[in-house]
């Protein structure tokens, strides 16, 4: 790294233009000085590329010296040849050897499969590679081959520091379509356990209790040092129930059924169960619905004169990943110096999932028991719920999404991967600025001005390739 006094002269030099000008620099030895040459004014970035060859030279006797002593003189005789336009180092007065690069390495053949889709970054590629095959990889490095680019995975089994040299390079051939990967290098003896037991934790989850993987590990003759624990192992086991599960309804265990069944049979006295003859109670190995509320605070609610109501669905409530979903009137309160929004929580329901059936049943009692559509002008909820609400009271309620969700779901989106393996807003420093024009455009006055706000605002970023629009 450049010092501000190697920075200025590597500006001094570019500021000169003098074709015949010569810099000196005393060194560490008596009488010796290194001469820096300059030749048809070359632009900054040049002098500064040309200092730092100089200072990647260790023989130099200025690199020993403080950066101090800087001076400008003539040249003492006709200039040296060098490079046309560059900053150069000469004329050192102690014998000079040069730092060899490293070796390239020698890759083999590894393995070679087809491209489904060319539109997919290689980098993508690269990692579901890696992953198929279990390998493990420090981080992905790019790249070159034959022009072209590449990308490297150096391996990550081994503990770093140990002499590993075992890397793979991916890249794409031209003529065939394929991803070409290519290996190189050896793996040393000493192996990177954390990262080793969390790989055999993944891989021997699908075999069944903690105690089954490990007998199977044993079987297998993986060294008892990189098992993993039974904790791993467990989480590793449950992470996989839930990607199998993806899509397909839960089914809770028993322990949790016979806790709402004693629940419905026997209510605690402030509580109290709700339902009607289209919403009952349900609470199955396979689907729960129950809804329930204290009586006080549906009297509350009853009794209260706000025409404003809000609903929202929260998750992580209880062990067995349920919904909690809550309903009730809300208003603003000024204690503080701002305005807040209380609520009152009337009606609650637990669900297997935040689905349409669910949001229904919500205000479907609500209504039926707190007080008729007609009584409510206002709602604000996230737009999931939002959803419903459009379904369920039509044009009767006017229905507000809360900028807190919005702004939530905007970051979250932000960070999904498209197919081609880039991120939806492929420059993160816009997000900030998104989520302020989304706050400003919550104030606007009609729907004309917001819809001509952003448009303007989507047709400009993605046409400069800020965001994607799958």
């Amino acid at each position: 790294m450049m010092c501000a006094s190697s920075l200025l002269l590597a500006i001094v030099a570019w500021a000169s233009g003098a074709e015949a000008g010569l810099l000196y620099r005393r060194g560490s030895v008596p009488g010796a000085r290194t001469q820096l040459q300059l030749v048809e004014e070359p632009s900054l970035q040049d002098a500064y590329d040309g200092w730092q060859n100089a200072e990647l030279q260790p023989h130099l006797p200025l690199l020993g010296s403080p950066c101090t002593d800087l001076a400008v003189a003539e040249a003492p005789g006709p200039a040296m040849p060098i490079s046309e336009g560059r900053l150069v180092v000469h004329g050192a007065s102690q014998p000079t050897s040069v730092r060899k690069r490293p070796a390239s390495r020698s890759w083999n053949d590894f393995a070679a499969q087809t491209i489904d889709d060319p539109a997919i970054e290689l980098r993508y590629l690269a990692k579901e590679f890696l992953a198929q095959r279990k390998l493990q990889y420090r981080s992905l490095v790019p790249n070159t081959h034959e022009g072209g680019s590449a990308v490297i995975a150096h391996c990550g089994s081994c503990a770093e520091g140990t002499g590993c040299s075992t890397a793979w390079n991916f890249y794409v051939s031209e003529k065939d379509n394929k991803l070409v990967v290519q290996r190189s290098g050896v793996c040393s003896v000493q192996k990177n356990i954390p990262r080793l037991k969390r790989h055999w934790a993944q891989k021997y989850a699908a075999v069944g209790s903690p105690g089954r993987a490990l007998q199977k590990m044993r079987d297998d003759g993986i060294s008892e040092d990189e098992w993993p624990t039974d904790r791993q192992l467990e989480a590793a086991r449950n992470y996989l129930k839930r990607q199998q599960n993806k899509g397909k309804a839960p089914l809770y265990p028993a322990i949790c059924i016979g806790a709402f069944q004693l629940f419905l049979a026997h209510a605690p006295d402030h509580v109290q169960l709700l339902q009607t003859a289209e919403f009952p109670l349900v609470a199955r190995k396979d689907k729960v619905l129950v809804a329930f509320g204290a009586p006080s605070a549906l009297e509350l609610a009853r009794r209260s004169p706000m025409k404003t109501f809000l609903m929202d669905f929260t998750f992580k409530s209880n062990c067995h990943d349920l919904v909690l979903g809550c309903i009730g009137p809300v208003g603003l309160t000024g204690d503080g110096d701002l305005p807040h929004m209380r609520m009152i929580p009337a009606i609650f329901v637990l669900a297997r999932e935040e689905d349409h059936e669910a949001r229904r049943q919500c205000m479907e009692l609500f209504f039926d028991i707190v007080g008729g559509r007609s009584l409510y002008e206002d709602a604000f909820m996230d737009f999931n719920c939002l959803q419903s609400a459009e379904k369920v009271c039509g044009q009767t309620v006017y229905l507000h999404r809360c900028l807190q969700h919005t702004k939530t779901d905007i970051e979250k989106a932000a960070h999904e991967k498209e197919k081609n393996g880039l991120t939806r807003l492929l420059r993160m420093e816009m997000l900030p600025l998104i989520k302020e024009w989304v706050v400003f455009s919550s104030t606007l006055p009609t729907d004309v001005e917001f819809h001509a706000f952003w448009t303007s605002i989507l047709e400009r970023i993605t046409r400069r390739g800020t965001l994607q629009l799958s």
